[in-house]
């Protein structure tokens, strides 16, 4: 269920530093899009395979493995704050299949945990990814 609500939206991107330029945020079983502009096929593709990943994991196991995750790439690999949230495995799966309309319907079950040791280093604007390596 989509919800257009930019308080809701600031709120729960709060968790994830990005208030200020989230244009999407799910919390199962909800999408919070800042604006009714924000309702774009990519942002919701993108939403949606969040919402198969917390449903997956339980939510909070989604929520420890993001945590974890974040901790190693801040930590460990001393990444700065927006490269360990693009390192994450959920982001990573949800960027590189944003723009595949058809992903959730072959998506096989915990498919997310394909990216925890297949990463990349990519760029996003506007829904289009861009590897670096």
């Amino acid at each position: 269920m989509v919800i257009i609500s930019a308080r809701w939206c600031y709120f729960f991107s709060l968790f994830t530093g990005f208030h200020k330029t989230a244009k999407a945020v799910t919390v199962f079983p909800f999408i919070f899009v800042r604006s009714k502009d924000e309702i774009i096929p990519w942002i919701i593709t993108h939403e949606r395979i969040h919402i198969r990943q917390q449903i997956e994991l339980l939510l909070i196991g989604a929520v420890l493995l993001y945590i974890i995750e974040t901790l190693y790439s801040l930590l460990v690999l001393r990444l700065p704050w927006y490269e360990a949230y693009l390192w994450n495995s959920n982001e990573q799966e949800s960027y590189r299949n944003q723009n595949n309309p058809d992903y959730l319907k072959n998506r096989k079950p915990f498919s997310q945990f394909h990216y925890l040791m297949n990463k990349r280093k990519f760029t996003h604007k506007d829904g289009a990814v861009t590897y670096s390596d």
